[in-house]
């Protein structure tokens, strides 16, 4: 096991505190502290070979291994031998060296002295085992979760880096598309995809930012549609409330293109599309709406890798924290989707 030297500080800091509480015990009994003492430093020896010899060889190489039987085994067989070794130091040294007067009628065997001896010097390993177990425990829990919180940023990572293309793919087609017709809109288009790539590339590689930016983008990318399907279509966009709220980037744009996409599924489709954004204290709600096509290829339900994307997300980012509904109403399809900010 790895021992650093704040763990032989804090076990030196154990042992004194040990010695001292045990020499003040016995010795208040005779009112002979400097007895007492003597007695704990005759035990100290014996007590660090059978701690550590547990906490070094036998805790790491049997009980960490779950190898449960053969530590009991071993832990057991040591701590008899300590306590005979620990009885016959008191039997034929200690005693003799302290009460030299005193005729000790009591013989070596005697079991209860056994058990006590036992007592006296294995009972530091049940509190520095107790504390390596502890230590070991938490340990792993902070290892747990540290591996859990990078596997969750690794996957938000990959999620994030699927969005950029998606969003690169659909505003292409677009761009395709006034170039097929030679529209003098193409280079406005050039320029605002130029924008909002910059804003992909560049403002939203932090973990947050402010919920104005997020509402510009999504004006860019609304013009950029417009500019697409003209007069074919209707867009209202609603913001109320404090949009200088942190919120995570680009997790409404899939919810938007996907409105866009649905809404006007063929190039001579006519169709609306409303957008409505409120902040109520801590409290984030989003809505969208945007009506269906009719014809035989009408889209029974919105989905998508953005879309996919977005709600493993709001899983990771808002887990129990936030609500997502949508669903078909008539010629509409909507998404609502309400965040709990407050303990973000």
């Amino acid at each position: 096991m790895k021992f650093t030297r704040k763990d032989f500080l804090l076990h030196l800091l154990f042992w004194a505190v040990y010695t001292a509480i045990f020499t003040i015990t016995d010795g208040g009994y005779s009112n002979r502290f400097d007895r007492a003492f003597y007695v704990e430093m005759a035990h100290l020896p014996l007590r660090l070979m059978v701690v550590y010899v547990n906490y070094f060889i036998f805790f790491p190489q049997l009980l960490l291994k779950r190898k449960y039987i053969q530590y009991a085994i071993v832990t057991v067989a040591s701590l008899i031998v300590a306590a005979f070794i620990q009885r016959a130091i008191m039997f034929y040294y200690i005693n003799p060296a302290l009460y030299p007067s005193t005729s000790d009628v009591v013989t070596y065997w005697i079991p209860y002295k056994i058990l006590q001896a036992g007592v006296i010097i294995n009972s530091p390993l049940i509190f520095i085992l107790s504390f390596s177990v502890l230590n070991h425990v938490f340990t792993l829990r902070e290892k747990t979760e540290e591996l859990q919180k990078e596997k969750l940023e690794s996957e938000l990572k990959f999620l994030r880096s699927q969005i950029n293309p998606h969003f690169l793919f659909n505003t292409l087609n677009s761009l395709y598309a006034l170039t097929q017709e030679r529209s003098e809109r193409a280079p406005e288009v050039v320029l605002k995809l130029s924008e909002l790539m910059s804003f992909v590339l560049y403002e939203s590689e932090g973990e947050t930012i402010p919920l104005s930016k997020e509402i510009r983008y999504i004006k860019n990318y609304i013009e950029l549609e417009e500019i697409r399907y003209g007069d074919r279509f209707t867009c209202n966009l609603s913001i109320n409330g404090n949009t200088d709220i942190l919120m995570p980037p680009l997790l409404l744009l899939p919810f938007i293109e996907n409105s866009f996409k649905h809404g006007m599924k063929h190039e001579s489709d006519s169709g609306w599309v409303n957008i409505n954004i409120s902040v109520v204290k801590d409290l984030f709600f989003f809505k969208i709406e945007n009506s269906i096509p009719t014809g035989p290829t009408i889209p029974q339900e919105s989905g998508g890798v953005g879309i996919a994307n977005v709600v493993r997300r709001l899983a990771i980012l808002f887990p129990n924290r936030h609500r997502l509904e949508h669903g078909k109403e008539g010629q509409e399809y909507y998404v609502k989707l309400e965040i709990d900010l407050a303990s973000a």
